[in-house]
């Protein structure tokens, strides 16, 4: 993996004609488990340009593949209002893609708000298939406000899909969570119950 990973740095450092072929490295770089991974498309990220924003975009889904909690302010940073729509559709997406690998989402949660409150087509959709990949309950609450009346049909149509998936698996997670508080209760019935057990003992004795 190192090796690879190194012909994967060089050939995205050193740039190729084709805007779609360094594209693919940096995408395939971000699935090579090495050292100075994440740096490099970090670089790479700031320093590349291209027609299309095609390379960032490989870039964040390189990034995206690493699935290190460590790459989402590199990822948001090409969220922001104003970058090129495909950059930030793309940039949204991802990080659907690396939340789903973490157990907190608040920063990730707060970016898609904000995104979500939008009117482009592209960015609103991209934001529903975030939080559908995260599965975050909490999303909810964003899908059912601005894209819920979203005034292009296709986006009330994709929200709507995703609030009935986090709702199920929300269901699923409380479900979780009542079982375990039950089974806190029975031990701590059982553990009065040892107790008055051996009073009765200690005062029969």
């Amino acid at each position: 993996d190192e090796r690879v990973g190194d012909a994967l740095k060089a050939l995205l450092k050193k740039g190729d004609a084709s805007l779609f072929v360094e594209a693919a490295v940096a995408t395939a770089l971000g699935q090579v488990r090495a050292s100075g991974v994440r740096e490099a498309l970090e670089t790479a990220l700031e320093t590349k340009d291209g027609w299309a924003e095609v390379i960032r975009i490989g870039i964040v889904n390189g990034l995206a593949a690493l699935g290190d909690e460590a790459v989402v302010p590199a990822i948001t940073s090409c969220c922001a209002y104003g970058r090129p729509m495909r950059l930030r559709a793309a940039a949204i997406r991802a990080l659907g893609v690396v939340g789903a690998r973490m157990t907190h989402h608040d920063a990730i949660l707060e970016t898609l708000a904000d995104a979500a409150a939008e009117t482009d087509l592209r960015i609103v959709i991209s934001v529903t298939a975030a939080l559908r990949s995260i599965g975050d309950p909490a999303g909810i609450a964003i899908l059912e406000g601005a894209p819920a009346r979203h005034p292009d049909g296709r986006v009330r149509r994709e929200a709507k899909a995703a609030v009935l998936r986090l709702r199920k698996s929300g269901g699923t997670s409380t479900e979780v969570a009542k079982l375990s508080d039950e089974l806190e209760t029975l031990r701590t019935q059982h553990a009065a119950l040892l107790q008055r057990v051996e009073k009765l003992e200690g005062d029969g004795a």
